[in-house]
């Protein structure tokens, strides 16, 4: 029994330890992207933090709150918005100002979209919107987000159905 305590000590130790160091590393980049100066753009976009950033840097595309979504749909008259969800669903409840564009059709429609204006995506959960913004990305587009977690991560019904 002892000796199962020990392992657990050690574990318990080095988990800290790690989370530490993660956290430490995170809080310098953090600091690091905040000391950088902001670069003009023609649009106002949402500011990128830095779990962003690694998003941007890693797919081509940034994750996106709600709230950041409802932003930049108040602000930037140029962005596309494009609901990839099954018809139904876009039927029942949707964006408003969303084009609806299912993620099996998403390829065989791109010609309709701008490569040079912003583009965001959702869905449902997130995982269909991953998969449009890595298509968008692969096709040229080079101003795409994706709402993280799709609709059910927080788009407020009760303000736009």
């Amino acid at each position: 029994m002892f000796e199962l305590r020990k392992y657990l000590a050690i574990a318990a130790i080095t988990g800290s330890i790690f989370l530490a160091i993660g956290c430490a590393s995170q809080d310098q980049s953090a600091m690091q992207q905040e000391s950088k100066p902001a670069a003009t753009t023609t649009t106002t976009l949402p500011p990128i933090r830095p779990t962003q950033a690694s998003d941007l840097e890693q797919h081509g595309w940034i994750s996106i709150s709600a709230a950041q979504l409802e932003q930049m749909k108040n602000s930037d008259s140029t962005l596309q918005l494009i609901d990839v969800r099954e018809s139904w669903l876009y039927a029942n409840k949707h964006i408003k100002g969303a084009e609806p564009i299912p993620i099996n059709y998403l390829a065989d429609n791109l010609k309709g979209l701008d490569k040079t204006k912003p583009i965001a995506v959702y869905d449902n959960e997130g995982e269909a919107g991953t998969r449009a913004a890595d298509l968008l990305i692969k096709n040229g587009f080079k101003k795409v987000y994706n709402l993280a977690g799709g609709m059910s991560a927080g788009w407020n019904y009760e303000i736009e159905p």
